[in-house]
């Protein structure tokens, strides 16, 4: 019944004589991993939109396949594939596979979840396996393909057996990006790799873990309740892990012990006096890493440059992001953190003022350490300033190195999106990136003289009448222009096949599969 189309008539015959398995029915088991698992008839009881096929031992959604104007609902339509490999809490592996794609109806970019995979081989040629078989198994044409959006692992993108360069062997207009929001964060552990920013990063994780006891949370819960009192109206009530994959976590974490540092402070230097030795003696120890002028600058300039990059990360985690949007944010927090790079003295200078201000109540203020002849292990600025010691050797390697891994790793991005530029921009209007970009796309439009032709409207259109808005409109923001929606099927009819290849770069993934964002 998948894919076939039926008269109203034949949809109410289905419906009413839906053939339904006995209460009693011994279902076929099929092998998933190490489990044998097969269908229950309990399901039908608890869903009532669940059909069972004996022909095939699957279920469907009996709504779906009757009145599914897509077969299905995405088969027949332009998608980009998102997928990601990892253990359930079973120790199962799974690939959790779904498909971004442009819906006619709402006129808006959508993401849809298809299904779970359990497999028992990771390597690239089982996985991209896996992927053409589940597509072709739900019916969706896989010639329709147009991007591929997985993580950065061998296994998903080597050049050579990667998922990735293994599935555009076949179909050439499936190009792979990796996730933006994983690239992102890759470029914030690399610059965390600085020396003092790295033991930063520790001591934060080891007052965490020293904190994490019962007896010691609810006496640092005291202090916090006084510090929220006098200083902060923070809604936030505890400290938070650095996660070693969650980079937004790690954010939040980094964030959240700024704010409760006084606090902190106060906690251990009463723990100090504990009878308990395990206890006194780690809290003295954690205590002297905390008054440390290292590590009151390296959290300074983390907290400062993490307001930057946090809402960037939970921005390209967002649904109805693209490529193009993802590209410009990407551009706009790289600009800034170069801008912050070209008036780093200025800038530090700002950290530097607020960060004695704050240790001014403990008594403490920023000094150099000791500096030698012959030093292997730690940089040696010639310089008696403490403000220009930590802004050489902490604040401008982290920028630097921040920076240079954004344009490093985002390369392929801005690659894929700049011959659709001429699309935004009529500045940029180039004939042969254009005669490339159809002939790529040659089975879709073969028309080089007709896209050609609708694309110098369109700049007019850029020029004269959208300004500013123009991808807005492009995607199908009726809100901008509810009269000039460019990604409906009515509207401007005259400039379809220049529609066609724009709706390419909507498929295009963003980011990988993040499996917090999947709730089953």
């Amino acid at each position: 019944m998948v894919g076939k189309k039926f008269t109203d008539a034949e949809k109410l015959q289905h419906l009413e004589n839906l053939w339904t398995p006995g209460k009693n029915s011994v279902f076929p088991s099929t092998q998933h991993g190490k489990k044998q698992l097969k269908f229950q008839f309990g399901w039908l009881e608890n869903w009532k939109w669940l059909a069972y096929s004996k022909i095939e031992d699957g279920a469907y959604c009996k709504y779906c396949v009757l009145f599914s104007k897509y077969r299905g609902g995405k088969g027949s339509q332009l998608l980009s594939i998102i997928a990601d490999e990892t253990a359930d809490i079973s120790g199962v592996e799974q690939f959790a596979l779904c498909a971004r794609y442009y819906d006619v109806n709402e006129k808006k970019m959508c993401e849809s979840f298809l299904k779970f995979v359990p497999v028992d081989d990771v390597s690239g040629q089982s996985l991209a396996n896996h992927i053409i078989t589940e597509l072709k198994d739900l019916n969706i044409e896989i010639k329709n393909l147009r991007g591929q959006g997985y993580d950065g692992a061998a296994s998903m993108s080597g050049k050579l057996n990667g998922v990735a360069a293994l599935i555009r062997k076949e179909y050439p207009s499936a190009l792979y990006i990796h996730c933006s929001a994983h690239n992102l964060n890759l470029s914030v552990s690399y610059a965390c790799n600085i020396q003092g920013i790295r033991n930063t990063m520790g001591t934060v994780e080891a007052c965490y873990n020293f904190l994490n006891t019962p007896k010691r949370q609810n006496f640092f819960n005291i202090h916090l309740a006084e510090l929220k009192k006098k200083e902060t109206s923070s809604n936030k009530q505890k400290l938070k892990r650095l996660c070693p994959t969650r980079w937004v976590e790690r954010y939040n974490s980094i964030e959240t012990f700024n704010e409760f540092f006084p606090a902190i402070i106060y906690c251990l230097e009463e723990m100090i006096t504990w009878k308990d030795i395990d206890t006194s003696s780690k809290a003295n120890q954690l205590l002297l890493a905390l008054q440390s002028s290292e590590f009151n600058v390296a959290l300074s300039v983390l907290n400062h440059i993490f307001q930057y990059t946090q809402s960037l990360c939970k921005y390209l985690q967002s649904k109805n992001i693209d490529l193009v949007v993802a590209v410009n944010h990407i551009n706009l927090v790289k600009n800034q953190l170069s801008c912050i790079r070209e008036n780093a003295t200025t800038e530090f200078n700002k950290l530097f003022i607020d960060i004695n201000k704050r240790l001014n109540d403990f008594e403490l203020t920023i000094e150099m350490p000791r500096l030698a002849k012959r030093q292997k292990n730690r940089d040696n600025i010639p310089t008696k300033d403490p403000e220009e010691y930590f802004r050489i050797t902490l604040f401008l390697p982290f920028l630097d190195s921040f920076v240079q891994q954004l344009n490093d790793r985002f390369v392929n991005h801005q690659n894929i999106i700049s011959g659709f530029q001429m699309f935004v921009k009529s500045s940029e209007f180039d004939e042969e990136k254009l005669r490339e970009l159809v002939e790529f796309y040659a089975n879709d439009v073969d028309d080089f003289d007709r896209v050609k032709s609708e694309t110098i409207l369109w700049n007019r259109y850029l020029t004269d009448i959208l300004g500013s808005h123009a991808w807005e409109v492009i995607v199908g923001d009726t809100r901008l222009y509810p009269k000039a929606n460019f990604g409906s099927d009515k509207a401007h009819l005259a400039w379809q096949a220049f529609r066609m290849i724009l709706r390419k770069i909507g498929t295009r993934s963003v980011k990988g599969i993040l499996y917090e964002r999947i709730t089953i």
